[in-house]
Formats: structure tokens, C-alpha cells, sequence
């Protein structure tokens, strides 16, 4: 009578091959998702560095346009526009000086 094989126990040598081969496809798979996690990386600090330089440029025309606004130049050609003139008399009004203040510089 034919006896069916048996199949031989696996050894300790092929276990380790398989552990081995096993620990290589999850190595090779994370690098796949980490490959990819790091190129979307790069484009999202790609995009915030491109929006730094444009926020950067738009503050430095903010302060020229602040700087120009508040010039004496300026001032004085948006006060013309507006109608406003130079006063004629000028009053100064100074604040009252105390008695005993006023007694200490007479002596």
C-alpha cells in the first residue's frame, strides 16, 4: 500500500527565512506610505513658504503705504483736498500755575 508523505516539520532555519521575508514586505510597505507622507510633506512646506514670502510682501507694502499716509507731505496735500486753511490767530492756552509756585519764583 502506497503510504501518503508526510510533510517534514519545518525547521528553525526555514521559520527564520519566512520571519525574514515577512519583516522585508512590511519593511518595503512602510516605506511606500512613508515615501508618500513625506512628498505631501514637502508640498505642504512648498505652499506655507510660498504664503510666507506673499504675506511678507503684502506687510512691506502695508507699511509703505502706512508710512506715506502719515507723512507731513501727505498730511498737508489730504488737508488742501479737504478744505482746511491755516489759522490766522493762533491762542495758545496754558495751564493755570499754582499760587505758591508762583511765590517761589518771586524770591
Amino acid at each position: 500500500m502506497n503510504q501518503p508523505k508526510t510533510t517534514q516539520p519545518m525547521t528553525k532555519i526555514t521559520h527564520f527565512a519566512y520571519g525574514l521575508i515577512l519583516c522585508a514586505v512590511g519593511l518595503m510597505i512602510l516605506n511606500v506610505f512613508m515615501s508618500a507622507r513625506v512628498a505631501q510633506d514637502g508640498l505642504e512646506i512648498d505652499t506655507l513658504a510660498k504664503q510666507e514670502s506673499q504675506l511678507k510682501t503684502e506687510i512691506t507694502q502695508l507699511e509703505q503705504q502706512l508710512l506715506n499716509s502719515t507723512s507731513l507731505a501727505d498730511l498737508s496735500m489730504k488737508a488742501d483736498e479737504l478744505g482746511y486753511q491755516e489759522p490766522s490767530d493762533v491762542i495758545t492756552i496754558a495751564p493755570a500755575q499754582s499760587v505758591a509756585y508762583l511765590d517761589t519764583l518771586a524770591e
